[in-house]
């Protein structure tokens, strides 16, 4: 979670876990595929492909839900928004106009944490927010990033 670029023109930000993150989740999905994988072997079908279909399931589809890295380009020049998110199941991509975009917030939904960022498009009818990413971590490390957006907003609207 990192801001990349900060000038007048342009706002850049990374939002992703730290790697060592990724690979403790990781990790279980390994473990429960090989455990899974030597019952399967050993002569007990049903147990090992149930580890391997449902708890691998649970643990693969996590982990690609964590995977997921956000990037965040706000454009003074284009009047753009550009959100991508890439993850190990594909990249998704959007783009709003800048002068809709009012603040981030840190989100109010309880399923992706409170420390998830939402952008918040007021301009539009009804009001729209839209999450930078799928998942939340604690509200202290996500605060600061929100807060740089707001700055620029800010700086960006006295010089308009």
């Amino acid at each position: 979670m990192s801001v990349q670029t900060d000038t007048p023109e342009k706002l850049v930000i990374s939002v992703q876990l730290p790697r060592f993150l990724l690979w403790v989740m990781g990790f279980p999905v390994g473990v429960i595929v090989l455990v899974g994988l030597s019952e399967v072997v050993s002569g007990s079908a049903a147990t090992g492909l149930m580890l391997i279909v449902v708890f691998g399931g649970f643990f693969g589809w996590a982990f690609l839900r964590i995977s997921e890295r956000a990037d965040l380009v706000l454009d003074a020049q284009a009047g753009t928004v550009r959100l991508s998110r890439r993850s190990l199941a594909g990249t998704r991509s959007a783009e709003f106009n800048l002068a809709d975009l009012d603040s981030a917030e840190l989100s109010r939904n309880p399923r992706r944490g409170s420390g998830a960022i939402d952008l918040v498009f007021t301009n539009t009818r009804p009001a729209t927010r839209i999450p930078v990413t799928g998942w939340g971590v604690s509200r202290g490390s996500m605060a600061p990033l929100a807060q740089t957006i707001n700055d620029w907003l800010a700086q960006l609207q006295a010089r308009h």
